[in-house]
């Protein structure tokens, strides 16, 4: 990492699905957010933050293409994705915020299979994105991550136990 950064992103995302013989055209996960980290001691010690919103692009050309639909469906078609605080040290970092969550290292893999027309790992379980049960984006939590070197680095990659804790929802 460079001592200071500052990003701004955005992708537009639109699929193509087959489901029950027919092609439809649906909203793909399009977004727009903004990231910054900062130095603050020699030897990689960072604060970080992140907030990134989701938006679907068809939903909101089909409301504005549909005579007497409200304009608020197109407000309520922005949602917040990510948004997290951090510190970054040598020995692992400490998150809190909504951010993707720690069952997200294995799951991360496994969801993409929705997106291609099979079955999922349940990271987005319960109608939602997995952030109130603390599967997908995690919202309202406290991660942290130890990493420890004890092998040699050139032959395994570093020890990492992540630790989530989450305030309890109801789903």
């Amino acid at each position: 990492r460079e001592p200071t950064g500052f990003d701004i992103y955005g992708s537009i995302q639109i699929r193509e699905r087959e489901q029950g013989g027919e092609n439809d055209l649906q909203d793909g996960g399009s977004r727009i957010g903004t990231k910054a980290f900062w130095q603050i001691r020699q030897h990689d010690y960072y604060v970080f933050g992140r907030y990134e919103a989701g938006f679907n692009v068809l939903s909101n050309l089909e409301s504005r293409s549909e005579p007497g639909e409200e304009t608020g469906q197109i407000r309520n078609s922005f949602f917040t994705r990510l948004a997290y605080v951090g510190m970054d040290a040598p020995l692992g970092y400490l998150v809190l915020g909504k951010n993707w969550s720690t069952y997200y290292a294995v799951a991360g893999l496994t969801d993409r299979f929705s997106g291609t027309g099979g079955s999922a790992s349940g990271t987005y379980n319960a109608q939602t994105d997995g952030g109130p049960t603390g599967t997908g984006r995690a919202g309202n939590v406290l991660q942290s991550k130890l990493s420890l070197e004890f092998l040699p680095h050139k032959l395994f990659k570093p020890f990492q136990l992540n630790f989530q804790v989450q305030q309890g929802n109801s789903i």
